[in-house]
């Protein structure tokens, strides 16, 4: 019973934090900071209920899961199937090995950059990087389960077509 009246007063200290750290946002904006570029949070408040009645908010938020999705669906099918090549065949393994090795393990920050340069900041750049962080997972766990198949399955499967 002392435990939960215990997690009940983290929980209020919780929001006791996140209340003062709002008011000192909403009195730096209006005492100390005369920037355009730190509103107070009751102007936020204010942008984001408009944000919310005339749609924006909405619309722009929508975007995002489909440019993930389809980030997603490419660099998911082109991994599967460089994969299963990979996996498959030793020639295409041979030649691919070497280059997904090298570009594998370059962080996203790093390729970010280029690809502005390449493609600008619409959405082909957006769902490239989305693609470019799905291919390598999907591709590395691909070749890993088409070489781990046992032989016996693939004779027997060979067998009954």
């Amino acid at each position: 019973m002392k435990r939960d009246g215990g997690r009940r007063s983290y929980r209020v200290w919780g929001f006791v934090l996140v209340a003062a750290l709002l008011l000192l946002w909403e009195a730096s904006a209006r005492l100390w900071v005369t920037s355009p570029n730190w509103p107070p949070v009751s102007q936020v408040a204010v942008s984001g209920i408009e944000g919310l009645r005339n749609g924006e908010l909405l619309r722009v938020f929508a975007s995002s899961p489909g440019r993930m999705l389809a980030g997603f669906a490419i660099g998911a099918a082109l991994g599967i199937a460089v994969g299963l090549a990979m996996g498959r065949f030793r020639l295409v393994n041979a030649a691919l090995d070497t280059l997904v090795e090298l570009v594998r393990p370059i962080p996203m920050p790093a390729i970010v950059p280029p690809l502005i340069l390449l493609l600008g900041i619409d959405s082909t750049m957006k769902i490239t990087i989305v693609a470019f962080a799905v291919f390598f997972p999907v591709l590395v766990n691909t070749v890993a389960g088409v070489r781990s198949v046992d032989r016996v399955a693939l004779d027997v499967a060979r067998t009954f077509q």
